[in-house]
């Protein structure tokens, strides 16, 4: 505000408009800084969920496969020991047919 009676100082003057131009041009250049910021945080943001969905695919992949693999070694597991006992059985079978074999042999 000019005071009464008191001239304006020209030199003073143009200075406080250079001063006021060159933060008028850092809030500009500011600005457009922050705009660059926020389209990077944009597309690291997509980048970000895009990596998440294929963790997250991975993972559900993982998981179909782990089950895959435990019902296929389950029945896998489970006609070895099949085999084991039609093994055994048959193997017994044979040896208690020979033990009647030997008893009728005994007796006779």
């Amino acid at each position: 505000m000019q005071q009464p009676g008191r001239q304006i100082n020209p030199v003073m003057q143009f200075r406080n408009l250079n001063w006021l131009a060159k933060l008028q041009a850092e809030a500009h250049d500011l600005e457009a800084r922050i705009d660059d910021l926020y389209r990077q945080y944009r597309a690291a943001s997509k980048q970000c969920m895009d990596q998440q969905q294929r963790v997250d695919v991975i993972k559900q992949h993982r998981k179909e496969c782990l089950a895959e693999f435990v019902s296929d070694e389950s029945a896998r597991l489970a006609g070895e020991q099949d085999r084991d006992w039609l093994a055994r059985t048959h193997v017994e079978g044979k040896d208690s047919g020979a033990d009647e074999n030997r008893a009728a042999g005994e007796n006779a």
